[in-house]
């Protein structure tokens, strides 16, 4: 049975937390960098890409969601396309 390396000493707090800390910062980097938004066709606020624009309720040039008008019941309605 092969043997397995063993730490010689027990790993300290702060080398733990740095370790576990430096992998948070990248972590965080890269999903910031992941989270692109472009720009609504319709009312050009920011969105994100492949999802309806919370504005406006338009996607891909469809509107998809009926927002609320005064005098309605319902906050938000899904339409069938």
């Amino acid at each position: 049975m092969a043997k397995h390396p063993v730490p010689h000493q027990k790993t300290c707090r702060s080398r733990s937390k740095t370790r576990h800390s430096a992998f948070q910062k990248i972590t965080r980097k890269k999903l910031t960098d992941v989270a692109k938004t472009v720009k609504c066709a319709n009312c050009g606020l920011a969105k994100r890409p492949h999802y309806t624009c919370e504005n406006c309720g338009m996607y891909r040039g469809r509107q998809v969601i009926k927002f609320k008008m005064p005098g309605e019941k319902k906050d938000v309605q899904k339409i069938k396309v």
